[in-house]
């Protein structure tokens, strides 16, 4: 919760924002599921996050405050899966249309390179190879 009943809480601890998250959400009649903290080792937690096939754990620290634009050192994400973000860069029409939409796409991965992109490859295949 960033900001409740049009106030900034964003400087509140992450116990207290997450009490007035659930304050808000009494009311909604459909389904809502809660990050539950829990008070176990890392270790316990990554290998039952592996366990499970989860992609990965992320930890806040307790009293953490919301730093809206920039990584804070008080929250950690530990990636269990490997995996890269991509930007498709360009593509050409299948030439059938009942084909997949994408005959060939140029893809981008986001390695930055001072301020430029990185070009690594193109990738030809239908939409579903992706």
């Amino acid at each position: 919760m960033l900001v409740h009943r049009g106030r900034d809480v964003m400087g509140f601890p992450l116990e207290t924002r997450r009490e007035l998250l659930q304050d808000a959400l009494q009311k909604v009649t459909y389904p809502v599921l809660h990050c539950v903290p829990f008070n176990a080792k890392p270790v316990d937690l990554i290998r039952a996050a592996k366990e499970l096939e989860l992609e990965g754990v992320v930890a806040k620290r307790k009293g953490s405050r919301y730093e809206p634009g920039r990584r804070s050192a008080a929250w950690l994400k530990f990636q269990l899966k490997r995996s890269q973000e991509f930007v498709i860069g360009g593509y050409t029409l299948g030439s059938n249309p009942f084909d997949a939409l994408v005959a060939a796409a140029v893809v981008v991965l986001p390695w930055l390179i001072g301020v430029l992109l990185a070009y690594p490859t193109a990738i030809a295949g239908t939409i579903d190879n992706f």
